[in-house]
Protein backbone atom coordinates (compact mmCIF):
# COMPACT_ATOMS: atom_id res chain seq x y z
CA UNK A 1 0.00 0.00 0.00
CA UNK A 2 2.75 2.25 1.29
CA UNK A 3 4.68 1.48 -2.50
CA UNK A 4 1.28 2.47 -4.49
CA UNK A 5 1.12 5.65 -2.68
CA UNK A 6 4.72 6.65 -3.12
CA UNK A 7 3.98 5.65 -6.90
CA UNK A 8 0.65 8.02 -7.10
CA UNK A 9 2.66 11.21 -5.08
CA UNK A 10 6.09 10.32 -7.32
CA UNK A 11 3.73 10.48 -10.74
CA UNK A 12 1.95 13.62 -9.58
CA UNK A 13 5.09 15.47 -8.79
CA UNK A 14 6.14 14.41 -12.53
CA UNK A 15 2.46 16.06 -13.61
CA UNK A 16 3.39 18.93 -11.59
CA UNK A 17 6.66 19.23 -12.93
CA UNK A 18 5.67 19.13 -16.46
CA UNK A 19 2.53 21.03 -16.22
CA UNK A 20 5.12 24.02 -15.00
CA UNK A 21 7.41 23.66 -18.11
CA UNK A 22 4.32 23.63 -19.94
CA UNK A 23 2.47 27.19 -19.83
CA UNK A 24 0.90 28.55 -22.86
CA UNK A 25 3.24 30.55 -25.13
CA UNK A 26 3.20 34.04 -24.74
CA UNK A 27 1.52 35.52 -27.93
CA UNK A 28 3.54 39.04 -27.43
CA UNK A 29 6.75 37.27 -28.17
CA UNK A 30 7.09 38.20 -31.68
CA UNK A 31 6.38 42.14 -31.13
CA UNK A 32 9.45 41.37 -28.26
CA UNK A 33 11.66 40.04 -30.71
CA UNK A 34 11.18 43.05 -33.31
CA UNK A 35 11.54 45.30 -30.60
CA UNK A 36 14.65 44.04 -29.51
CA UNK A 37 16.16 43.71 -33.24
CA UNK A 38 14.91 47.80 -33.64
CA UNK A 39 16.53 48.37 -30.33
CA UNK A 40 19.80 46.65 -31.23
CA UNK A 41 19.80 48.49 -34.75
CA UNK A 42 19.18 51.93 -32.79
CA UNK A 43 21.82 51.17 -30.70
CA UNK A 44 24.57 50.18 -33.56
CA UNK A 45 23.66 53.62 -35.30
CA UNK A 46 24.07 55.83 -31.60
CA UNK A 47 27.29 54.10 -31.09
CA UNK A 48 28.63 55.00 -33.93
CA UNK A 49 27.35 58.90 -33.65
CA UNK A 50 28.78 59.11 -29.80
CA UNK A 51 32.09 57.14 -30.29
CA UNK A 52 33.89 60.08 -28.50
CA UNK A 53 31.52 60.02 -25.10
CA UNK A 54 33.23 57.28 -23.38
CA UNK A 55 30.45 56.74 -20.54
CA UNK A 56 27.45 56.86 -23.22
CA UNK A 57 29.74 54.19 -25.44
CA UNK A 58 29.82 51.61 -22.23
CA UNK A 59 26.51 52.12 -21.58
CA UNK A 60 25.24 51.09 -25.00
CA UNK A 61 27.73 48.10 -25.00
CA UNK A 62 26.23 46.75 -22.11
CA UNK A 63 22.88 46.97 -23.71
CA UNK A 64 23.58 45.42 -26.38
CA UNK A 65 25.10 42.77 -25.34
CA UNK A 66 21.94 42.00 -22.99
CA UNK A 67 20.43 42.04 -26.15
CA UNK A 68 21.78 40.19 -28.23
CA UNK A 69 22.16 36.93 -25.60
CA UNK A 70 18.22 37.94 -25.09
CA UNK A 71 17.56 37.78 -29.06
CA UNK A 72 19.55 34.17 -29.45
CA UNK A 73 17.02 32.51 -26.48
CA UNK A 74 14.33 34.58 -27.79
CA UNK A 75 14.56 33.38 -31.22
CA UNK A 76 14.13 29.88 -30.31
CA UNK A 77 11.04 30.36 -27.97
CA UNK A 78 9.53 32.16 -31.19
CA UNK A 79 9.83 29.38 -33.56
CA UNK A 80 9.47 26.18 -30.98
CA UNK A 81 6.72 24.30 -31.76
CA UNK A 82 7.38 22.01 -28.80
CA UNK A 83 6.21 22.78 -25.61
CA UNK A 84 8.79 21.21 -23.44
CA UNK A 85 11.12 24.09 -24.96
CA UNK A 86 8.93 26.82 -23.89
CA UNK A 87 9.87 26.71 -20.13
CA UNK A 88 14.03 26.40 -21.30
CA UNK A 89 13.49 29.82 -22.85
CA UNK A 90 10.90 31.28 -21.05
CA UNK A 91 13.44 33.43 -18.96
CA UNK A 92 14.30 35.18 -22.45
CA UNK A 93 10.64 36.64 -22.63
CA UNK A 94 11.16 37.97 -19.25
CA UNK A 95 14.38 39.51 -20.14
CA UNK A 96 13.29 40.71 -23.29
CA UNK A 97 10.63 42.62 -21.10
CA UNK A 98 12.89 44.10 -18.38
CA UNK A 99 15.08 45.55 -21.38
CA UNK A 100 12.34 47.36 -23.50
CA UNK A 101 10.75 48.72 -20.31
CA UNK A 102 13.67 49.78 -19.00
CA UNK A 103 16.08 51.24 -21.81
CA UNK A 104 16.51 54.64 -21.51
CA UNK A 105 14.08 57.33 -22.80
CA UNK A 106 14.43 56.90 -26.79
CA UNK A 107 13.42 60.79 -26.93
CA UNK A 108 17.14 61.76 -26.02
CA UNK A 109 18.70 59.84 -28.98
CA UNK A 110 16.58 61.15 -31.53
CA UNK A 111 16.86 64.81 -30.60
CA UNK A 112 20.83 64.28 -30.67
CA UNK A 113 20.50 62.34 -34.27
CA UNK A 114 18.40 65.38 -35.64
CA UNK A 115 20.84 67.69 -34.08
CA UNK A 116 24.04 66.07 -35.00
CA UNK A 117 22.49 65.79 -38.70
CA UNK A 118 21.71 69.28 -38.71
CA UNK A 119 24.96 70.41 -37.31
CA UNK A 120 26.54 68.20 -39.86
CA UNK A 121 25.01 70.27 -43.03
CA UNK A 122 26.23 73.37 -40.94
CA UNK A 123 29.78 72.63 -40.84
CA UNK A 124 29.36 71.09 -44.86
CA UNK A 125 28.00 75.33 -45.58
CA UNK A 126 31.20 76.58 -43.72
CA UNK A 127 33.93 74.12 -45.82
CA UNK A 128 31.63 75.69 -49.13
CA UNK A 129 31.33 79.14 -48.16
CA UNK A 130 35.70 79.24 -47.48
CA UNK A 131 35.97 77.28 -51.01
CA UNK A 132 34.43 80.10 -52.36
CA UNK A 133 35.91 82.90 -50.75
CA UNK A 134 39.41 81.22 -52.10
CA UNK A 135 38.07 81.01 -55.43
CA UNK A 136 37.48 84.46 -55.50
CA UNK A 137 40.39 85.72 -53.69
CA UNK A 138 42.57 83.75 -56.78
CA UNK A 139 40.50 85.50 -59.42
CA UNK A 140 40.90 88.55 -57.81
CA UNK A 141 44.53 87.61 -57.82
CA UNK A 142 44.57 86.76 -61.92
CA UNK A 143 42.52 90.33 -62.48
CA UNK A 144 39.19 88.22 -63.19
CA UNK A 145 37.74 89.63 -60.47
CA UNK A 146 37.73 93.40 -59.45
CA UNK A 147 38.09 94.50 -55.88
CA UNK A 148 34.32 95.83 -55.92
CA UNK A 149 33.39 92.71 -56.61
CA UNK A 150 35.55 91.00 -54.73
CA UNK A 151 34.41 92.33 -51.60
CA UNK A 152 30.47 92.20 -52.38
CA UNK A 153 31.28 88.06 -52.92
CA UNK A 154 33.39 88.14 -49.49
CA UNK A 155 30.46 90.36 -48.16
CA UNK A 156 27.77 87.52 -48.89
CA UNK A 157 30.03 84.52 -48.00
CA UNK A 158 30.70 86.44 -44.54
CA UNK A 159 27.55 86.72 -43.35
CA UNK A 160 26.34 83.03 -44.15
CA UNK A 161 29.44 81.98 -42.46
CA UNK A 162 28.60 83.96 -39.26
CA UNK A 163 25.20 82.83 -39.02
CA UNK A 164 26.01 79.30 -39.73
CA UNK A 165 28.74 79.56 -36.89
CA UNK A 166 26.22 81.21 -33.96
CA UNK A 167 23.62 77.79 -35.43
CA UNK A 168 26.74 75.56 -34.96
CA UNK A 169 27.48 76.62 -31.26
CA UNK A 170 23.99 76.53 -30.38
CA UNK A 171 23.38 73.23 -31.70
CA UNK A 172 27.00 71.87 -30.57
CA UNK A 173 25.70 72.95 -26.82
CA UNK A 174 22.35 71.47 -27.21
CA UNK A 175 24.39 68.34 -28.26
CA UNK A 176 26.77 68.19 -25.53
CA UNK A 177 23.72 68.78 -22.90
CA UNK A 178 21.90 65.48 -24.12
CA UNK A 179 24.59 63.57 -24.42
CA UNK A 180 25.54 64.49 -20.68
CA UNK A 181 22.15 63.39 -19.45
CA UNK A 182 21.50 60.79 -21.58
CA UNK A 183 25.33 59.01 -20.33
CA UNK A 184 24.51 60.00 -16.36
CA UNK A 185 20.89 60.40 -16.06
CA UNK A 186 19.60 61.96 -12.95
CA UNK A 187 16.96 64.04 -11.88
CA UNK A 188 17.48 67.55 -11.35
CA UNK A 189 16.29 71.32 -12.50
CA UNK A 190 19.52 71.43 -14.85
CA UNK A 191 18.83 68.38 -16.11
CA UNK A 192 15.35 69.71 -16.98
CA UNK A 193 16.62 72.80 -18.46
CA UNK A 194 19.13 71.23 -20.60
CA UNK A 195 16.39 68.78 -22.45
CA UNK A 196 13.98 71.73 -22.30
CA UNK A 197 16.88 74.21 -24.00
CA UNK A 198 17.55 71.17 -26.47
CA UNK A 199 13.67 70.58 -27.12
CA UNK A 200 13.06 74.39 -27.95
CA UNK A 201 16.16 74.44 -30.91
CA UNK A 202 15.08 70.96 -32.45
CA UNK A 203 11.76 72.54 -32.61
CA UNK A 204 12.51 75.58 -33.72
CA UNK A 205 14.37 73.60 -36.33
CA UNK A 206 11.77 71.48 -37.17
CA UNK A 207 9.27 74.49 -37.75
CA UNK A 208 11.20 76.06 -40.10
CA UNK A 209 12.86 73.06 -41.51
CA UNK A 210 16.05 73.03 -44.20
CA UNK A 211 14.41 76.99 -44.86
CA UNK A 212 17.99 78.53 -43.79
CA UNK A 213 20.37 76.20 -44.95
CA UNK A 214 18.73 76.09 -48.17
CA UNK A 215 18.99 79.37 -48.68
CA UNK A 216 21.83 80.01 -47.55
CA UNK A 217 23.00 76.66 -50.14
CA UNK A 218 20.99 78.90 -52.96
CA UNK A 219 23.02 82.05 -53.10
CA UNK A 220 26.32 80.34 -52.35
CA UNK A 221 25.18 78.47 -55.66
CA UNK A 222 24.74 81.47 -57.42
CA UNK A 223 27.85 82.94 -56.26
CA UNK A 224 29.93 80.03 -57.33
CA UNK A 225 27.93 79.58 -60.89
CA UNK A 226 28.49 83.51 -61.46
CA UNK A 227 32.63 82.68 -60.40
CA UNK A 228 32.70 79.96 -63.20
CA UNK A 229 31.35 82.47 -65.96
CA UNK A 230 33.50 85.18 -67.94
CA UNK A 231 32.79 88.41 -65.83
CA UNK A 232 35.99 90.47 -67.75
CA UNK A 233 35.79 92.74 -70.63
CA UNK A 234 38.55 95.28 -72.00
CA UNK A 235 37.68 97.96 -74.64
CA UNK A 236 40.05 100.18 -76.40
CA UNK A 237 38.85 104.09 -75.41
CA UNK A 238 40.21 105.12 -79.35
CA UNK A 239 37.67 102.91 -80.65
CA UNK A 240 34.54 105.31 -78.90
CA UNK A 241 36.65 108.51 -78.45
CA UNK A 242 38.75 111.21 -80.39
CA UNK A 243 41.67 112.01 -79.37
CA UNK A 244 41.06 114.15 -75.81
CA UNK A 245 37.32 113.42 -75.88
CA UNK A 246 35.23 111.79 -73.29
CA UNK A 247 31.52 111.11 -74.93
CA UNK A 248 30.36 109.19 -77.51
CA UNK A 249 29.38 110.88 -80.84
CA UNK A 250 25.63 109.60 -81.67
CA UNK A 251 27.19 108.52 -84.73
CA UNK A 252 29.09 106.03 -83.36
CA UNK A 253 26.04 104.56 -80.65
CA UNK A 254 26.00 101.67 -83.01
CA UNK A 255 29.33 100.62 -82.81
CA UNK A 256 29.40 100.67 -79.33
CA UNK A 257 26.45 98.37 -79.36
CA UNK A 258 27.74 95.67 -81.34
CA UNK A 259 30.76 96.05 -78.94
CA UNK A 260 28.64 95.80 -76.01
CA UNK A 261 26.53 92.96 -77.43
CA UNK A 262 28.70 89.87 -76.21
CA UNK A 263 28.88 91.56 -72.58
CA UNK A 264 25.64 92.27 -72.31
CA UNK A 265 24.06 89.17 -74.00
CA UNK A 266 26.34 87.31 -70.96
CA UNK A 267 24.79 89.22 -67.90
CA UNK A 268 21.35 88.57 -69.11
CA UNK A 269 21.73 84.74 -69.96
CA UNK A 270 23.39 84.13 -66.31
CA UNK A 271 20.53 86.70 -65.04
CA UNK A 272 17.99 84.69 -66.87
CA UNK A 273 18.77 81.39 -64.96
CA UNK A 274 17.64 82.99 -61.44
CA UNK A 275 15.18 85.10 -62.45
CA UNK A 276 12.96 84.49 -59.70
CA UNK A 277 15.59 85.27 -57.21
CA UNK A 278 15.91 89.01 -55.57
CA UNK A 279 19.80 89.83 -56.87
CA UNK A 280 22.28 92.57 -57.82
CA UNK A 281 23.61 93.01 -61.05
CA UNK A 282 26.58 94.84 -60.08
CA UNK A 283 28.99 96.52 -63.12
CA UNK A 284 32.75 97.84 -62.70
CA UNK A 285 33.68 99.97 -65.30
CA UNK A 286 37.68 101.49 -64.99
CA UNK A 287 38.80 103.88 -67.08
CA UNK A 288 42.25 104.09 -67.59
CA UNK A 289 45.08 106.57 -69.54
CA UNK A 290 48.40 106.98 -70.91
CA UNK A 291 50.92 109.47 -69.75
CA UNK A 292 50.77 111.58 -71.86
CA UNK A 293 50.81 115.23 -70.60
CA UNK A 294 47.69 117.69 -71.03
CA UNK A 295 48.32 121.11 -72.42
CA UNK A 296 47.48 123.78 -69.54
CA UNK A 297 46.39 126.11 -72.68
CA UNK A 298 43.79 123.45 -74.67
CA UNK A 299 40.33 123.28 -73.74
CA UNK A 300 40.61 119.45 -72.83
CA UNK A 301 42.56 121.03 -69.53
CA UNK A 302 39.30 123.53 -69.26
CA UNK A 303 37.10 121.13 -69.16
CA UNK A 304 38.84 118.43 -67.01
CA UNK A 305 40.16 121.06 -64.39
CA UNK A 306 36.70 121.35 -62.26
CA UNK A 307 36.81 117.39 -62.27
CA UNK A 308 40.13 117.09 -60.52
CA UNK A 309 38.81 119.55 -57.94
CA UNK A 310 42.67 120.96 -57.78
CA UNK A 311 43.60 124.54 -58.41
CA UNK A 312 46.34 123.41 -60.17
CA UNK A 313 46.21 119.94 -61.05
CA UNK A 314 49.02 117.47 -61.90
CA UNK A 315 49.84 115.18 -65.05
CA UNK A 316 48.61 112.71 -62.90
CA UNK A 317 45.14 114.11 -61.80
CA UNK A 318 44.15 115.00 -65.52
CA UNK A 319 44.91 112.17 -66.79
CA UNK A 320 42.62 110.54 -63.68
CA UNK A 321 39.44 112.76 -64.36
CA UNK A 322 39.94 112.13 -68.16
CA UNK A 323 39.80 108.01 -67.36
CA UNK A 324 37.20 108.69 -65.27
CA UNK A 325 34.75 110.31 -67.45
CA UNK A 326 35.50 108.16 -70.14
CA UNK A 327 34.16 105.27 -67.94
CA UNK A 328 30.99 107.72 -67.16
CA UNK A 329 30.25 107.94 -70.88
CA UNK A 330 30.81 104.03 -71.40
CA UNK A 331 28.92 102.99 -67.91
CA UNK A 332 25.78 105.47 -69.00
CA UNK A 333 25.31 103.56 -72.03
CA UNK A 334 26.04 100.44 -71.46
CA UNK A 335 22.82 100.99 -68.61
CA UNK A 336 20.92 102.16 -71.55
CA UNK A 337 21.76 99.28 -73.73
CA UNK A 338 20.80 97.16 -70.94
CA UNK A 339 17.38 98.45 -69.59
CA UNK A 340 16.55 98.71 -73.64
CA UNK A 341 17.66 95.27 -74.18
CA UNK A 342 15.28 93.43 -71.42
CA UNK A 343 13.03 96.38 -69.54
CA UNK A 344 11.25 93.52 -67.86
CA UNK A 345 13.58 91.91 -66.31
CA UNK A 346 16.26 95.30 -65.64
CA UNK A 347 12.96 97.81 -64.81
CA UNK A 348 12.21 95.42 -61.38
CA UNK A 349 13.85 96.97 -58.73
CA UNK A 350 12.58 94.03 -56.22
CA UNK A 351 13.87 91.44 -58.46
CA UNK A 352 17.08 92.62 -60.15
CA UNK A 353 18.65 96.14 -59.27
CA UNK A 354 21.51 97.64 -61.13
CA UNK A 355 24.55 98.89 -59.40
CA UNK A 356 26.82 100.72 -62.08
CA UNK A 357 30.19 101.99 -60.73
CA UNK A 358 32.53 104.44 -62.54
CA UNK A 359 36.41 104.55 -61.77
CA UNK A 360 39.25 106.72 -63.57
CA UNK A 361 42.28 104.69 -62.81
CA UNK A 362 44.13 107.49 -64.64
CA UNK A 363 47.88 105.90 -65.59
CA UNK A 364 47.93 102.62 -63.00
CA UNK A 365 48.98 99.87 -65.29
CA UNK A 366 45.49 98.19 -66.09
CA UNK A 367 47.08 94.50 -66.97
CA UNK A 368 47.53 92.47 -63.54
CA UNK A 369 50.60 89.73 -66.16
CA UNK A 370 52.31 92.66 -68.20
CA UNK A 371 53.99 95.74 -67.33
CA UNK A 372 53.67 98.80 -68.41
CA UNK A 373 56.86 100.06 -69.75
CA UNK A 374 55.63 103.38 -72.46
CA UNK A 375 54.18 106.31 -70.81
CA UNK A 376 52.62 106.78 -74.40
CA UNK A 377 51.22 103.47 -75.15
CA UNK A 378 47.71 102.38 -76.47
CA UNK A 379 47.22 99.64 -74.70
CA UNK A 380 46.69 101.63 -71.49
CA UNK A 381 44.06 103.60 -73.01
CA UNK A 382 41.62 101.29 -72.20
CA UNK A 383 37.87 101.02 -70.51
CA UNK A 384 37.74 97.81 -68.53
CA UNK A 385 34.03 95.99 -67.39
CA UNK A 386 33.72 93.86 -64.38
CA UNK A 387 30.44 92.25 -64.07
CA UNK A 388 29.00 90.25 -60.78
CA UNK A 389 25.93 89.15 -59.62
CA UNK A 390 24.66 88.57 -56.11
CA UNK A 391 22.25 87.72 -53.99
CA UNK A 392 20.02 89.94 -51.62
CA UNK A 393 19.75 89.28 -48.15
CA UNK A 394 16.43 87.85 -47.66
Amino acid sequence: MNNRLNLLAALMLILIAISSCAPKKDLNAPRYLDALKQLMENDRRFRQVYSSNDTLVNQIDDRMERVEQTLDSLEVYVQSEKRKKYCEYENAVQSAIEIITSKPNESIPKLLEELEESKKLDEQLIVKATEIENKATTELNVGKLDTVAYEKVTNVVEEIKVETAKEIEVKKEAIEGLKTVYSKPESSELETQIIESAYQTITRIRNQGSAMQQRNLEQLKLVVDVLEVDKFKQFEAAAFFGPGAFTIKSSDLPKVEDAFEPLITSIINFVNRYRERDMTLTIVAKGYADATPISSSSSLYSQLLPVTGKASPSRQDLNRALSRLRADEMSRHMRELLLRRDQELFSNASNVSIDIISQGRGEECPYVNKPCDRDNDPNRRIVTFHWLVTPNKL
